[in-house]
């Protein structure tokens, strides 16, 4: 699923991303002028999505596109799953929060690449970009992340299924009525679908809009109302465990659990267990990563893979962590996970 402005004939106004500037620093005895600048991703966590509605049968690529155009984001590719959430809803969070959270079901990662462009996708793997050697870098440490071991991974689904309409709403104090009036109101219990309203009294609802946590409602009239509403509420009913371990592991490390947060959109089996599984495969043994202070490349970009190689082996890294510093001489720190 890809919608993307022709960008190849804009301008960019760094190579190395595209950003929107913040706070300027430009002290009064000194030449020079610094900014604060952030690209699409953490803009994302500014703006807040509350509009989200109950999503039937969508998938994690659907329910992406959706977050990013309600926040405006025009240029995207999303790769992630075609996963079919049964019942998808969010409660008002950040884009960037509601963004995370279908990452999350999905396996994948979200990020901004140098054009400016919002990419979703699951982690594939991908081809060695630069092989480093010990004339490429100053100091190089491979630390131990024992901290990251797990050989037993549990995910937990979390259903939803509708309960029989009941009242979720009420005004208990008639309301006065002078002319056109827009009320929002929060369901006692959420997330809800096919709400009912009732107008009692004096008025009349000429619109309605909808969404998981409550709604709009304009009304017109002369008098005093009161408002009821009905809806279905989504309960988690049945949950379910998908459980996968090592024995292996287990026996070299003892017994290291990890409990998947409650993630809303994780909500059959079938994909509990896919995601076990994954996740096994990526924490059941330790792991020696790199953390390299080497004069730099910026070509090279978080997520790309590279190879080190010192006396003793050559090994394969996932990156991390960049940070560029540029004072007549280009120098620069990565952290890699080997995978």
């Amino acid at each position: 699923m890809t919608r993307i402005i022709d960008i190849a004939e804009k301008e960019i106004l760094s190579k190395l991303g595209v950003f929107w500037s913040g706070e300027w620093q430009v002290p009064e005895n000194e030449l020079f002028a610094s900014v604060f600048a952030w690209d699409r991703i953490t803009m994302l966590g500014q703006t807040e999505f509350y509009s989200s509605e109950v999503y039937k049968d969508k998938t994690l690529n659907e329910l992406a596109e959706i977050v990013l155009l309600d926040a405006g984001v025009e240029e995207y590719q999303i790769d992630l799953s075609d996963t079919i959430i049964p019942y998808a809803y969010f409660e008002p969070v950040s884009h960037r929060e509601a963004l995370r959270i279908i990452v999350e079901a999905g396996l994948g990662r979200a990020y901004c690449n140098r054009d400016g462009v919002v990419i979703v996708e699951r982690v594939a793997e991908e081809p060695v970009v630069a092989n480093l050697t010990p004339n490429d870098y100053k100091s190089k440490n491979n630390p131990t992340n024992w901290q990251s071991v797990y050989n037993r991974i549990i995910v937990e689904t979390q259903p939803l299924r509708p309960q029989p309409q009941e009242l979720v709403y009420e005004d208990l104090d008639p309301v006065s009525i002078s002319g056109q009036q827009v009320k929002v109101i929060y369901f006692n219990k959420e997330p809800c679908i096919n709400p009912v309203a009732n107008l009692i009294g004096d008025g009349t609802i000429t619109d309605e809009q909808w969404f998981s946590w409550g709604g709009s409602i304009t009304i017109e009239g002369v008098g005093s109302y009161q408002l009821e509403v009905e809806a279905e509420p989504l309960e988690v009913v049945n949950r379910q465990r998908a459980t996968r371990s090592d024995s292996i592991s287990i026996q070299e490390n003892g017994e290291l659990t990890l409990r998947f947060g409650s993630n809303p959109l994780i909500q059959t089996l079938a994909q509990a267990q896919d995601m076990a599984e994954v996740l096994l495969a990526t924490y059941k043994d330790s792991r020696r990563d790199v953390e390299l202070d080497w004069r730099g490349d910026p070509r090279i970009k978080l997520g790309d893979k590279i190879s080190v190689t010192d006396k003793y082996e050559s090994s394969e890294y996932m990156i991390t962590y960049n940070n560029l510093e540029y004072d007549g001489t280009l120098k620069e720190k990565t952290k890699g996970r080997k995978t």
